[in-house]
């Protein structure tokens, strides 16, 4: 049996995404990645705390992006499978 080791970039943040129960992978191109995932921790928690009518109704994986958005980060996003 062969050993796989999986590589992760270490500019990949892998989130799961409670709301679409599925991870979500953001490659952070520019900007500091342990600030980004601050934001999108950051923002996860207002989302679930205050729910989407709080966080101007959004979706919460929207409203996490928008909070790199907002910092000027340049970034992509990849989507995992859905979580069964």
């Amino acid at each position: 049996m062969a050993n796989v080791e999986l590589y992760i970039h270490p500019n990949w943040i892998p989130f799961y995404i409670e709301c679409y129960n599925r991870m979500l992978f953001v490659e952070i191109i520019e900007g500091d990645v342990e600030e980004a995932k601050q934001i999108l921790t950051d923002r996860y928690e207002d989302w679930v705390d205050g729910g989407p009518c709080e966080v101007c109704d959004v979706c919460c994986e929207e409203y996490m992006l928008e909070g790199l958005n907002n910092e000027k980060f340049i970034f992509s996003v990849g989507y995992g499978e859905e979580i069964q």
